[in-house]
């Protein structure tokens, strides 16, 4: 079959082996079929796609309708006029020039109906001799002026009849605009593709784990969250739970209260809330708590929120009344918070050997330093997730080294804003002035000396240092990650070793 904008029907392009006579009698009904098939499982069709499934799809059913897709030897030209939806369904005998040619001028005598443009395939029964004459009618100036159809249709036919002697009108079947598109034997098809697509899927590998109940659903975002706050929140929670028990002598899960009560509980709770010491807690403590609250809640599908919904707007007026009172008192200040590192006791760690290359402990603590220092690294989760593979070492045209970090999982860019990524790669370069103290000369002799064995990109990138190097054995590091207290504990490691405050 021949549509407009459509080079064959259904899968592949041999449309000349589709349409031999040496086919079985079902060839066109199966490429309909697929026609139908393929049409349905456009996805988001576009306002070009609904028009020519609404044309294509009716015609279609003419065939099946007048039983023309188990003929043999039979060829069809379905002449589409798109603006108007007008459609002739004409049974061809073969694809020569001028049965094609016979077939436009029946179609133009009969409906009275001129276009301007023919808007066909590039198949050779459309262009020859005999359909350049239509085509060169259709151009004609006579026929671009405004005329009577009648006038137009002797005319026509007239310039057709002195060019070519006028063979056997071909029949023409006038179809209805109407017209059911669907069959019984194009649903069991559509089935049975459904029914083997259902088979295949079953043997995929795309998907991991199809039988997913909603607990693993629930497990599976626990696990995403951040443990440290997880374990704030019992914390807090504890703490909440203990002052309602003492002071209030009230046993219930915040859950169940009722909001205005809750308000209530809980600005109670932040006027008289101390440590276990009777000290006042800091600013930043208190409001974490609040958080807290109402991360718990919202887990539990509470229904309001403390820090957004209007029935708790007393506590948060009494929250920041609080934060400004200890504000008085002196807190806020952040006593207790990481000084960062001068220059004059990095060279301590460096002179005293706790970092270097020269020992195995001091390489695998300086590169763990110059990580921290070079690529921004601020947990020490994040040490602990690093894999080998997401440092690499790179060079430029002029022959300087660098090595540049795939980020992971941060504090800050956990994942859960996909856009919310580095411009430009963390990248640390190679410098001369201090051999001893280049990240890059480091990384070159770390990856020589670790194990080839537990060198693949998804393998840990701290591995432990062998503590039987000099006795039994040679090698500096072993098959075996390092633990994430062994990482925590390296700045006081060495800080005490140097026997420097830090």
């Amino acid at each position: 079959m021949h549509f407009q904008g459509h080079q064959f029907t259904g899968h592949g392009t041999k449309l000349h082996q589709r349409l031999s006579a040496d086919k079985t009698p079902t060839r066109n009904s199966m490429c309909d079929k697929n026609m139908l098939l393929q049409l349905d499982s456009i996805n988001n069709p576009t306002m070009r796609e609904k028009i020519d499934c609404g044309i294509i799809k009716p015609l279609i059913g003419t065939k099946r309708r007048f039983g023309l897709e188990h003929e043999k030897k039979v060829f069809e030209q379905i002449n589409l006029n798109v603006f108007s939806k007008y459609r002739w369904f004409i049974h061809l005998k073969n694809k020569k020039g001028l049965t094609f040619k016979d077939a436009f001028q029946a179609v133009f005598t009969s409906s009275s109906r001129f276009p301007q443009k023919l808007w066909t395939d590039k198949g050779n029964e459309y262009y020859n001799k005999e359909q350049k004459t239509v085509n060169s009618l259709l151009n004609s100036p006579v026929l671009q002026q405004p005329r009577n159809s009648q006038l137009e249709s002797d005319f026509l036919l007239a310039q057709i009849l002195q060019n070519e002697i006028v063979n056997e009108e071909p029949e023409i079947e006038n179809v209805e605009p109407e017209i059911e598109n669907e069959a019984p034997e194009i649903e069991t098809v559509q089935t049975t593709n459904i029914s083997k697509q259902n088979e295949k899927s079953k043997n995929s590998t795309r998907f991991a784990n199809a039988k997913v109940d909603d607990d693993d659903i629930e497990i599976f975002c626990q696990e995403q969250t951040n443990q440290n706050t997880n374990r704030k929140t019992v914390s807090d929670m504890k703490i909440l739970n203990e002052f309602m028990n003492s002071a209030l002598d009230d046993t219930r899960d915040i859950c169940v209260i009722q909001p205005r009560e809750l308000n209530s509980i809980i600005c109670k709770f932040l006027i008289n809330v101390r440590t276990k010491s009777g000290t006042e807690y800091e600013p930043t403590s208190v409001k974490g708590m609040i958080s807290s609250f109402d991360r718990y809640l919202r887990a539990n599908n509470y229904g309001t929120s403390i820090k957004k919904g209007d029935i708790f707007d007393q506590a948060r007026r009494v929250l920041t009344a609080k934060t400004m009172d200890l504000k008085k008192m002196g807190k806020g200040n952040k006593p207790n918070k990481a000084q960062p590192v001068i220059d004059e006791e990095v060279d301590r760690l460096f002179n005293t050997g706790q970092m270097g290359m020269e020992h195995l402990d001091a390489l695998l603590r300086m590169m763990w330093f110059q990580n921290t220092v070079h690529f921004g690294m601020r947990t020490v989760t994040e040490h602990v997730n690093m894999k080998w593979g997401d440092i690499k070492l790179c060079t430029i045209k002029s022959g300087t080294q660098f090595l540049q970090y795939s980020e992971r999982a941060t504090k800050t860019r956990t994942g859960a804003n996909p856009g919310n990524v580095r411009d430009v790669p963390p990248r640390s370069w190679k410098t001369l002035e201090d051999p001893s103290r280049c990240h890059v000369l480091a990384y070159i002799k770390y990856k020589k000396l670790r194990p080839t064995q537990y060198s693949a990109e998804s393998d840990p990138f701290y591995v432990s240092s062998n503590t039987c190097f000099g006795t039994k054995s040679s090698k500096w590091f072993k098959s075996q990650p390092v633990g994430i207290n062994t990482i925590s504990s390296f700045m006081k490691l060495m800080i005490t070793n140097a026997g420097t405050y830090i």
